[in-house]
């Protein structure tokens, strides 16, 4: 309405044979108040728009967690499994990974069979990866697979069944927000003799 408005008054003064004639006031729109996106919601739509993110990461507000709880970065994990499989050794123990990521897309699908399973893939700041919950694992973890979500994730890479290659199988599934209450099993306080006081 104010383009228009404005539109308008400048067709009206250029088409007047007098330059002394004023445009009529025309007052700007006002930007209605409304509260700031949160961070993960802020960068879903920087991704959406620009294609990648611009102000951060869905993952800044979780560096404690990152650093402090045995994640590690998803590239390592894929680098792992691939070289297990590249090198034929079948024989490698199974070995338990924790991961946290953020939930770029998720998918909840019915086999042939009828059965219910979801697919999502998960990012950090080495790469995604994709995963598969099947059974009685989807039932437990449907609800966390929602694009937006950060999650912290444990499981074993291990042979696929029938297949010479290594897998990603998924064990329990966390909020990333909810690391530190849930996980936190003893704190260790450093201090120089010194500084300890009665």
């Amino acid at each position: 309405r104010f383009g228009n408005q404005y539109q308008s008054a400048t067709t009206q003064s250029a088409g007047s044979l007098f330059d002394e004639i004023a445009m009529p006031e025309i007052a700007s729109p006002k930007i209605p108040f409304c509260e700031p996106w949160s961070l993960t919601e802020k960068l879903e739509k920087e991704r959406e728009v620009t294609g990648i993110y611009i102000s951060g990461h869905p993952l800044d507000n979780y560096r404690f967690e990152l650093k402090h709880y045995q994640i590690t970065p998803v590239q390592e994990l894929t680098d792992y499994m691939a070289n297990l499989t590249a090198s034929g050794n079948g024989h490698a123990k199974d070995r338990t990974f924790r991961l946290a990521g953020f939930v770029v897309e998720a998918n909840h699908r019915t086999s042939k069979k009828g059965n219910r399973f979801g697919s999502f893939t998960i990012e950090d700041y080495s790469g995604k990866l994709q995963l598969v919950i099947w059974s009685e694992d989807y039932v437990k973890y449907a609800q966390y697979l929602e694009p937006g979500f950060c999650l912290f994730i444990s499981g074993v890479a291990c042979m696929r069944q029938y297949s010479a290659e290594y897998e990603f199988k998924i064990t329990f599934i966390q909020l990333l927000e909810e690391v530190k209450k849930k996980q936190t099993r003893q704190i260790s306080i450093v201090a120089f003799p010194e500084a300890v006081t009665p």
